[in-house]
């Protein structure tokens, strides 16, 4: 269409300039997550708050076969890990990939390879530690945004599976509604720069070079628009209960590592699940925050100018309230 032959025109420059803009309203958009959390948590269990309907999509129910209800869930939920079918792993040891910097398509962000499915279709996702879900762009396409690659096909998968919306993982969604017909479970994301991603929520295998992980739930969006830089989807890294980190946190203990080269340098940097860094012998402790599980947090005990700690600030104008999150 006319809006992505012109995104197609830009510079790297223009596009680098909107993936900033992008991330500023994505702050605005965690603190109106954190606004919505902290009211939920000031009025106590209501169903009506957890769970608030949003409105329907008569355009998917016309392209798509269905017509949804979105619902808002509560923010804290348990992770898929809790839940059966366990992931299985075929190394025992830890796993992982190169990343490689988007800096010469004018992204900011971090790349990386992984197979999807069975057998396994090569996928380009754009890494992402500020949120949870997985997904990738999947045929049929009602509206797709130009990627690297052919579009994955489900129907070539063996190890593809729709998830019932009675599903666990399925009830972890932020944002999903259900197909009445075949019981499908639907999932919607959006970000900050109104980019999203939208279709149905499935099981499916993902391959590294040392590991095959079987039943990660995936979205299978075939409604997407956004600048993802030509990437086949995303790969959620945050801290939440269907993040790839939390689905497999049973057998590599959630842990995992990145080290990421300077990008006008050559070489690749990379990312690492269940084993810690090699020569690594000093570590920050991370904080949760209870009102927002994606995120990851550190502590700030002060603030220096010119080597002289700023003792004007008290340490404890940086300490995190443990109850309800706010502070840090």
């Amino acid at each position: 269409n006319d809006h992505k032959q012109e995104e197609k025109k830009k510079k790297p420059e223009e596009v680098f300039v909107e993936r900033l803009q992008r991330d500023e309203n994505r702050v605005k958009q965690i603190n109106a997550r954190v606004k919505r959390a902290m009211r939920r948590e000031t009025k106590g269990a209501d169903p009506h708050e957890e769970e608030e309907t949003i409105g329907t999509h008569p355009y998917e129910a016309e392209t798509m076969g269905y017509e949804e209800t979105i619902k808002v869930h509560a923010i804290g939920t348990p992770s898929y890990e809790a839940q059966k079918p366990i992931p299985r792993v075929s190394a025992h040891g830890s796993f992982g990939g190169p990343l490689m910097s988007g800096l010469n398509d004018g992204s900011g962000e971090y790349f990386t390879r992984l197979g999807v499915g069975t057998p396994p279709k090569q996928a380009f996702m754009v890494v992402d530690t500020g949120s949870d879900i997985i997904w990738i762009q999947c045929e049929p396409c009602v509206d797709c945004y130009t990627q690297r690659g052919p579009i994955f096909n489900p129907s070539s998968s063996r190890t593809f599976r729709k998830l019932p919306c009675t599903s666990s993982a399925c009830g972890l969604l932020e944002l999903h509604g259900c197909e009445a017909r075949t019981n499908v479970c639907l999932y919607q994301v959006a970000y900050g720069d109104g980019s999203f991603t939208q279709g149905e929520f499935a099981s499916e295998a993902l391959s590294f070079k040392e590991a095959t992980i079987r039943n990660v739930a995936i979205g299978c969006g075939h409604d997407n628009e956004g600048l993802f830089a030509g990437a086949s989807g995303l790969f959620g890294l945050g801290g939440g209960g269907l993040s790839f980190i939390s689905q497999v946190g049973r057998v590599y203990k959630k842990i995992f590592s990145y080290c990421l080269m300077d990008r006008d340098k050559e070489g690749l940097s990379t990312l690492t699940f269940g084993g810690l860094p090699r020569g690594v012998n000093k570590f920050t402790p991370l904080l949760r925050n209870p009102n927002l599980d994606t995120f990851y947090y550190v502590g700030l005990s002060g603030i220096s100018v010119g080597g002289m700690l700023l003792h004007t600030i008290p340490a404890t104008a940086f300490q995190m309230d443990s109850a309800n999150g706010d502070g840090g």
